[in-house]
């Protein structure tokens, strides 16, 4: 997905956007995991701030993105993930 993502990048910035690469807690997970106890306990428990990433807590990372204040950036990654990667 990564690789994916920097193509997505560099083909956009011949353009002048930004690609963009979002995960977060769907419906679809949600049904994934009904039927299997303790799911999201576990997954809640590998991020330090104890819970999967919603819609409102990766928006305004995306606004910023698509905003003209974010004009000078490019070929790099925000990552929204409740601190999974510094763990």
């Amino acid at each position: 997905m990564l690789r994916g993502t920097r193509s997505i990048e560099l083909f956009l910035s011949r353009v002048s956007r930004r690609g963009l690469c979002v995960i977060i807690l769907t419906p679809m997970a949600e049904n994934f995991a009904k039927d299997k106890p303790g799911v999201f306990e576990y997954l809640n428990s590998l991020r330090p701030l104890g819970h999967l990433g919603e819609s409102l807590d990766i928006a305004y990372g995306i606004l910023y993105l698509v905003s003209d204040e974010s004009k000078f950036v490019t070929g790099s990654e925000l990552v929204i993930d409740g601190g999974y990667t510094a763990r």
